[in-house]
């Protein structure tokens, strides 16, 4: 997997994105590491998840790892405790994408956490400033979820090419429907590059040419 497609994913989304190689070591750690756990993204490559999750979590770990063969609609985002710098931990949910590559020595994962804490802590407050803390698109999330389409959040999901898609923002266009605008990370002609797409809520891609690009699934 390239590493510019995920520089520009990571910075629009204040989640925390991993890339884990064949052998379980992370390749990639996005630079919201720092303010979500307070490790460099430096100090993070090279090394295996497992070393940062909570001990009594790791058999959850390696059930999800377990299960990230299974099709999407088979399994559910998983919540472990991830250790910071400062020693604490924080809840995470962490869904898990796996990618094969027929060039490579096995599969690669994707592994996308979010901090939960405050939602499974009862709504303490966030131990982040505001300007760091995740985008409220709660009212276009009801909006897309009311819609009943394959896109219900902005959020990653997968393209029927099988690049990943960042969903940036919901609109309602002339005709009324409500109209979804991103990024698709991929590789074109050896470079990675970023495609700026439209789909409908249904997942049917508006842009037309070359970039035509259906949505297939959430991540």
């Amino acid at each position: 997997m390239n590493e510019p497609p995920f520089h520009f994913l990571a910075e629009h989304s204040h989640d925390l994105i991993c890339v884990v190689g064949p052998d379980h070591v992370m390749t990639y750690v996005a630079r919201s590491c720092t303010a979500l756990l307070g490790w460099d993204p430096e100090q993070m490559v090279g090394r295996r998840p497992d070393s940062f999750i909570h001990p009594q979590d790791l058999p959850t770990a390696a059930e999800a790892y377990r299960e990230t063969g299974e099709p999407s609609e088979h399994r559910t985002p998983t919540m472990l405790r991830m250790r910071r710098k400062t020693g604490d931990y924080i809840w995470m949910e962490v869904d898990t994408l796996r990618l094969s590559d027929p060039g490579a020595a096995g599969d690669q994962l994707v592994l996308i956490m979010r901090d939960v804490t405050a939602r499974l802590e009862g709504g303490s407050p966030s131990r982040f400033p505001m300007s760091r803390r995740k985008p409220d698109h709660s009212d276009t999330n009801a909006r897309l979820r009311a819609a009943g389409g394959t896109i219900f959040d902005i959020d990653l999901y997968l393209t029927a090419s099988g690049h990943i898609a960042f969903l940036e923002s919901a609109r309602e266009d002339e005709q009324g429907r409500l109209v979804c605008s991103g990024y698709v990370l991929n590789e074109r002609n050896g470079k990675a590059g970023v495609r700026v797409l439209e789909w409908l809520a249904s997942g049917d891609c508006l842009t037309t040419g070359d970039d035509l690009d259906g949505i297939k699934r959430r991540i």
